[in-house]
């Protein structure tokens, strides 16, 4: 009847949602599970030894076993992997030889690799976790200033490419492998990441800038091998443990390449 009101549909009042509010539609849940786990991964730094070793081998134990859930691994190797990834941080972490962490690593490698050739990538990944946990133990273990700024490089990495990529928009950083990032994010993530180097240049002895944005770089790449990982899996998410976020992987992919990073600028004397 011309005149009349109708009553407003379900799909009808979601399109009067803004673009703006669309593209933010999970940034309450992502905020609350972002906050939430930076508050235990600062107290486990803050407090270092033992919490924060607890801390990155539970962290390692869940991102292995979300890793073989890309292969569709059965429970009995997930359990495997995820129980090694969690071994070998605890020897690392106290230091009883490299022979045996090198075959507990080779062990979950090949168990992560386990079920097709084409995916021994998952196996190189998992190790790659084990090493950017042994990384990040060890810079606490001298001091807490430098894991508190590979935290926060990472933090504002994942947040400056979240906001610039919803924000700006623009061409795909990588298409192929993750079309929601872009490449006004990846601008954005290192801009954030330099804001935190700055931030950090008179209170450490290393150059927070420049490494800041190196580290940034391969966070950047470390997200993007574990979105191809997933598309390889035909998956969106590697779980659903975090709401707003996926799973562990999803949410601390950066740190792997962030952990790598560390550790090769930590041979080479980049931190002394």
């Amino acid at each position: 009847m011309r005149g009349t009101i109708q009553p407003q549909t379900k799909a009808f009042r979601g399109a009067l949602v803004r673009p703006a509010e669309r593209r933010f539609v999970d940034l309450h849940r992502r905020s609350i599970t972002a906050g939430l786990l930076a508050i235990v991964a600062a107290v486990a730094a803050g407090l270092g030894g033992w919490p924060f070793i607890a801390f990155c081998s539970a962290v390692a134990m869940l991102m292995c076993w979300e890793l073989t859930g890309l292969a569709d691994a059965d429970a009995g190797y997930r359990a495997i992997a995820a129980i090694g990834g969690g071994l070998c941080c605890l020897v690392g972490a106290l230091d009883v030889g490299l022979p045996i962490l090198a075959v507990l690593m080779a062990i979950l490698a090949l168990t992560c690799a386990r079920w097709a050739l084409a995916r021994a990538l998952l196996g190189i990944y998992g190790a790659m976790i084990i090493l950017a946990c042994l990384a990040l133990i060890e810079q606490r273990m001298i001091g807490w200033l430098s894991p508190l700024w590979i935290i926060l490089t990472v933090m504002a990495t994942d947040i400056g490419g979240y906001f610039a990529g919803r924000l700006v928009g623009g061409p795909p950083l990588a298409s192929r492998i993750s079309p929601g990032k872009t490449l006004s994010g990846s601008i954005g993530a290192l801009l954030c990441a330099a804001g935190v180097g700055l931030a950090f240049r008179d209170f450490v002895a290393f150059d927070s800038l420049w490494l800041g944005i190196g580290l940034s770089i391969c966070a950047q790449v470390s997200d993007l091998a574990e979105s191809a990982l997933k598309r390889r899996s035909s998956v969106k998410d590697s779980s659903a443990l975090l709401p707003g976020h996926g799973g562990f992987l999803d949410r601390f992919d950066g740190f792997v390449g962030g952990g790598i990073f560390v550790a090769v600028a930590d041979a080479w004397g980049a931190f002394t």
